[in-house]
């Protein structure tokens, strides 16, 4: 079956503007997933630049705990007996 030129170029447009549709539809499905997840954490760890200098957050009181290296971080988690699993981004920057 052979298409005429003009449907098939708004064929072609129309698939183009879904798959673009659905990209951003997944977009928005991760960056939900990540809210869903950052809503349920504590403490927020973050990596401000490219220095390996880390800041850790209380995220109901918009407070800092700690900053600095990885070491420090990981020293104030250990003496305050922090839950790894209430921190978001933990995994993602301590290996």
């Amino acid at each position: 079956m052979a298409y005429d030129k003009e449907v098939l170029k708004k064929l072609t447009a129309s698939t183009d503007k879904l798959i673009e549709l659905t990209a951003k539809k997944l977009e928005l499905m991760k960056e939900f997933k990540q809210a869903l997840i950052y809503e349920q954490c504590t403490y927020d760890l973050t990596k401000p630049g490219t220095q390996p200098y880390y800041m850790l957050y209380q995220i109901s009181g918009h407070k800092l705990l700690a900053s600095g290296s990885i070491s420090i971080i990981k020293g104030y988690i250990n003496i305050r007996s922090i839950d790894t699993d209430t921190i978001y981004n933990y995994s993602n920057i301590i290996k």
